[in-house]
């Protein structure tokens, strides 16, 4: 996470925050355009909701299910989709990636 982000606390900042993979700059655009335009507004969209971002997965978890009708889940989860993002909840899911087992040390 930027420091920009982590002063601002919001899905806003981590987008503005964002480097556009090929294609995602359009949609990255729409979404923008949809939040400016949502009302109510998105719940990511208030100052201080680091959740979206956050390393507990507890607190992801609570940012999926604010996203539950969210009137730009669509267009957040195209762009994500489109940009590859692969941390924080994009389009109401949780794309940070699940570390995998532990091996045994080998002897």
């Amino acid at each position: 996470m930027t420091a920009a982000v982590e002063r601002k606390g919001t899905a806003h900042a981590l987008i503005a925050a964002m480097v556009f993979h090929p294609g995602a700059q359009r949609l990255f655009k729409g979404l923008r355009k949809a939040i400016a335009a949502s009302e109510p507004s998105p719940p990511c969209s208030g100052p201080g909701n680091t959740i979206w971002t956050s390393e507990e997965l507890s607190e992801r978890r609570e940012a999926e299910a604010l996203c539950v009708g969210c009137p730009v889940v669509t267009e957040c989860g195209q762009y994500a989709d489109t940009g590859k993002e692969k941390f924080g909840v994009w389009g109401g899911q949780d794309r940070t990636p699940r570390p995998g087992p532990r091996r045994k040390a080998q002897k």
